[in-house]
C-alpha cells in the first residue's frame, strides 16, 4: 500500500481510537502508545477494508470489486479487523 495513504489512514484511526481509549488509565503506557499498539494489530489490507467501509461508506461488494476479492472474504476480514480493534481497546492496548 502507498506509504502516504497508510500514514493518512493511521492518523484517521488514531483519532478515532482516542475516544474509546480515554476510559483506559494505565500509568505504564501513554495514550499514544495504547493507540498505536491497537492500530498496529491490523494489517495494511485490514486497514484499507475498514477505512473503505467506515469512512468511505462503501459496501462489501464495492470493496470486493475494488480489491479484486469476493464480498464474502471482505466481510470476513472486516469482522476480524473489528474484533482485533475491540480486543485492543478492551485490554487497554
Amino acid at each position: 500500500m502507498d506509504e502516504t495513504l497508510n500514514e493518512s489512514l493511521k492518523n484517521i484511526f488514531l483519532k478515532y481510537l482516542d475516544t474509546a481509549l480515554n476510559r483506559t488509565k494505565d500509568k505504564f503506557m501513554t495514550q499514544q502508545d495504547k493507540r498505536e499498539q491497537t492500530f498496529n494489530r491490523l494489517t495494511d489490507r485490514e486497514i484499507l477494508i475498514v477505512y473503505l467501509k467506515v469512512f468511505k461508506e462503501l459496501t462489501f461488494v464495492q470493496i470486493g470489486k475494488y480489491m479484486g476479492e469476493s464480498w464474502q472474504r471482505i466481510a470476513s476480514s472486516y469482522t476480524y479487523a473489528r474484533k482485533k480493534l475491540k480486543r485492543g481497546i478492551e485490554n487497554g492496548l
